[in-house]
């Protein structure tokens, strides 16, 4: 670069004097092209400032044959990472996100989970060392410097480096999205984590469609994927009125032209669910605080095939609505009013709890479809024990 610059300067024909301006620019140029070019993938810290986030490799989704009934992943949410501070909670939090990685690391592994699903809230506030510390315990090819250890780690309470062959990575690829605490309450304001999604599956292999950068589909065997974010019409940031109608109208023809009536099995991951504790909460004033009964109906609506909530429901094989936010495990049914037959229709939120946050009580779920049944394995990782759930499905058109 040095020599670049010395001889555009040592020029002493008029033509540079006359086109100083054009000169200044094309050195302009110049400096932010070797610049970006060498923090690509990099995270570099001044002081305790990150001038540079870095960008992931794409994620990459197992190709899976389109007629395969078996299939098995992973679920992580809520896992709230958070370095603000030294010693505390903090740094708690991220050593019980270490710890339930080492042991999914060797159940999905043993379980053969073909990746990862994780619900938001992957940090716990709006702050890019949080975002960089996420990256480098769940991103499986996180292509940062010294094997992934956080800046200013205190080695007396937690496990600064070389993470990947301690076990503390992931070692399946993770498919995200954004919880509450990834966004901002504005438009315009920190979009970060957001950002960070989209450089994760924008033109990624086996990552069918998207919209925008938080919402996106892929394919397993005779089931299809759908990551909606906060819920099927957020607007990516943390607005609880807000309605993205376009986006609601994306997935009404996603569904419509992949789906169809095929009777493959459709499994819907996002951040908000049905628990009437959290997910449902309201304030002071009787307002939702996360999202309205009128925006549930709204998503299942879409799910149902219907423009109405008083048209019968045509649903689509929905085999799960697969949630977080609730930081524990609940199974509420959501009623979705009459078929054509006018029987009874619903459909099944599952709840998982989170996968960090809570002392007590975290940990994470493997995934087993078969065709038949769709088994739910979940492990408490601060108690070490076990939970099975399980329910009848069906994948006939």
């Amino acid at each position: 670069m040095r020599h670049v610059l010395d001889k555009i300067f040592r020029q002493k024909q008029p033509y540079w004097i006359m086109r100083g301006t054009s000169a200044l620019a094309l050195v302009l140029l110049l400096l932010m092209t070797i610049t970006c070019g060498q923090s690509k993938g990099q995270l570099e810290t001044v002081g305790n400032i990150d001038t540079d986030a870095g960008h992931p490799n794409k994620v990459t989704v197992v190709t899976v044959d389109p007629n395969e009934k078996v299939v098995r992943f992973g679920i992580i949410t809520d896992s709230h990472t958070d370095t603000s501070a030294s010693i505390g909670s903090s740094w708690a939090n991220v050593r019980r996100n270490q710890t339930l990685i080492k042991d999914f690391n060797i159940d999905c592994v043993t379980a053969g989970c073909l990746g990862a699903v994780h619900m938001g809230d992957m940090i716990d506030t709006k702050d890019i060392q949080k975002l960089i510390a996420f990256r480098q315990l769940y991103e499986q090819g996180y292509p940062g410097k010294d094997a992934g250890a956080i800046a200013n780690c205190d080695p007396v309470y937690f496990d600064c480096h070389d993470w990947y062959s301690e076990g503390h990575r992931i070692n399946k690829a993770v498919l995200p999205t954004i919880g509450n605490h990834d966004l901002s309450k504005y438009s315009d304001g920190w979009a970060h984590a957001v950002d960070y999604i989209g450089d994760l599956i924008v033109d990624a292999p086996g990552i069918i469609s998207r919209y925008k950068k938080a919402t996106y589909t892929w394919r397993w065997g005779r089931y299809w994927f759908i990551q909606l974010g906060l819920w099927a019409g957020d607007c990516e940031y943390e607005n609880a009125p807000c309605i993205d109608y376009n986006k609601i109208n994306w997935l009404k023809a996603w569904l419509s032209e992949h789906v169809g009536t095929s009777g493959d099995g459709v499994l819907i991951f996002q951040h908000y669910g049905w628990d009437g504790g959290t997910s449902k909460g309201k304030d002071a004033n009787g307002n939702a605080i996360w999202w309205s009964d009128f925006q549930r109906e709204l998503e299942v609506n879409v799910l149902c095939r219907r423009e109405n909530s008083s048209d019968p429901c045509n649903k689509y094989n929905v085999l799960g609505i697969f949630t977080g936010h609730n930081h524990d495990q609940d199974f509420p049914v959501i009623p979705a009013g009459k078929d054509t037959k006018g029987k009874d229709v619903s459909f099944q939120n599952i709840v998982f709890r989170d996968s960090g946050f809570e002392a007590d009580h975290y940990g994470y779920s493997i995934v087993y479809l078969d065709g038949v049944k769709l088994k739910i394995n979940t492990k408490n990782v601060g108690g070490n024990e076990w939970y099975w759930w399980e329910k009848d499905i069906n994948l006939d058109p």
